[in-house]
């Protein structure tokens, strides 16, 4: 990582809920559960017995530009020590941790507050590239957080009841609702290009099953259930990417994901993508639209207190040009 370069991907990041009719939260309503419990020393998640520590540092409201940036920071203590060395001076000089302390990386969040226009629940979001820290874990970071709200508050996002029923006391009676994030990466024009130019080397769509023993042996469980497609190389049309989201949109009632397996052009590397089956979303970092931020200044470390504004300026108008609102 550079400290002055850093590279950012673009996702939807949906907000729903189990109950597909639910009044789902705002955006706003959202961050400030995250922000409140952040001042209530609550936004911070242990995991690896303790080794591993995430945590959310202040965050920053735009109002004027209905937009939030997040830093989600990350310490592990099996981070192995920094080293700065000038090998022409023949000067090494290690950084060992101390006995409470990790090594520190930060994830930088910029989000829509806004909206996308005409997909309720649907916000722009734009998540700084980092090593060991991919989306996923950012993802179940904050629904941690908001699911820990929800425990200690269940009607912390209830909402009235839409056919209008009133409580004993004549009140509106309130539906309780556990909001969560997903993130859907939008796809780079790169992915149908590979997929094109490249070998359709295999296609598998997936469906989560119910964890039941097999054969009677309580340690093996069922997870999921998949559907290998056959590729007839020698009958393959104009526009390989758009039949291939074709089928999976047909199929993604009974199989929502799918991997897709890709031989690059031109190469003998293959690289294999999770994606969603209505859309042909990414699902992990691979084949994400992508920018790149040159030339920040002042440099960056590999991790801060706060959000780094040298960083958040120049997201800033990316963010707002390439949301819908």
């Amino acid at each position: 990582m550079k400290a002055n370069f850093r590279q950012v991907y673009v996702f939807n990041l949906d907000v729903s809920a189990q109950n597909r009719d639910a009044v789902l939260p705002s955006m706003e309503t959202l961050i400030a559960v995250l922000e409140r419990r952040r001042v209530a020393n609550k936004a911070t998640l242990s995991i690896e017995n303790g080794d591993v520590h995430l945590t959310l540092a202040p965050i920053v409201c735009d109002l004027a530009q209905h937009s939030a940036h997040i830093l989600l920071r990350h310490s592990d203590k099996y981070a192995a020590d920094s080293v700065y060395s000038d090998i022409v001076g023949d000067t090494f000089t290690p950084h060992p941790k101390g006995n409470r302390e990790g090594g520190e990386t930060g994830v930088h969040l910029f989000l829509s507050t806004a909206q996308e226009r005409g997909q309720p629940g649907r916000y722009t979001c734009i998540v700084e590239k980092v090593p060991g820290l991919p989306v996923a874990i950012v993802r179940r970071f904050l629904n941690r957080i908001i699911h820990d709200e929800y425990t200690d508050n269940p009607a912390s996002f209830s909402y009235p009841h839409p056919g209008g029923q009133r409580t004993r006391a004549g009140g509106p009676a309130m539906v309780n609702c556990l909001p969560r994030f997903d993130f859907e990466g939008r796809p780079s024009q790169q992915l149908a290009r590979d997929v094109q130019q490249g070998r359709l080397t295999g296609i598998v769509l997936k469906k989560a099953v119910a964890h039941t023993p097999v054969g009677g042996v309580p340690y093996l469980t069922k997870r999921e259930a998949t559907l290998a497609l056959d590729i007839d190389q020698g009958n393959l049309g104009a526009n390989i990417w758009g039949d291939v989201r074709r089928a999976l949109a047909a199929e993604a009632a009974t199989y929502p994901t799918a991997q897709v397996s890709i031989r690059l052009p031109g190469a003998t590397r293959s690289v294999s993508v999770k994606v969603d089956s209505v859309n042909g979303a990414p699902l992990t970092e691979l084949y994400v639209q992508s920018f790149d931020i040159p030339n920040i200044n002042p440099p960056m470390a590999q991790s801060a207190r706060s959000v780094a504004p040298q960083l958040a300026v120049r997201v800033e108008p990316l963010l707002i040009r390439e949301r819908n609102i």
